[in-house]
This record gives structure tokens, C-alpha cells and sequence, in this order.
């Protein structure tokens, strides 16, 4: 019985960190795909209106 119980302490020890690393790194990609996605769509407005002033432009 003491072994089982020593096991299971080394499990959590070992196990708990492991677990909580592991969520803070999907976190951290989260976090770069929404400000990527964030940057993303920021380049795609300046570009829409680029295109727009561009062909405005070119009627002159």
C-alpha cells in the first residue's frame, strides 16, 4: 500500500508541472495566431485600400 501511495505522489510531482507547461505553451500559441491573425487582417484593410486609391489614380 505504501508503494502505491509513494508511486502516485511521484506521478502528481512529476505529472503536475508537465501538465501545466504543456497549457501554458498552447496558450502562448494561441496568443501568436490571434496577433498574427489580428496582423493579418490589418494588412488586407491597407490593401483594399491601396487597390481602391490605386485605381483611382489611374482614371487621372
Amino acid at each position: 500500500m505504501k508503494d502505491i501511495k509513494k508511486f502516485a505522489i511521484v506521478i502528481i510531482v512529476l505529472g503536475l508541472p508537465m501538465l501545466v507547461t504543456h497549457w501554458l505553451l498552447i496558450k502562448k500559441k494561441e496568443k501568436k495566431k490571434i496577433e498574427k491573425s489580428i496582423a493579418i487582417d490589418k494588412e488586407k484593410v491597407w490593401l483594399e485600400q491601396y487597390q481602391s486609391t490605386a485605381k483611382m489614380d489611374s482614371l487621372f
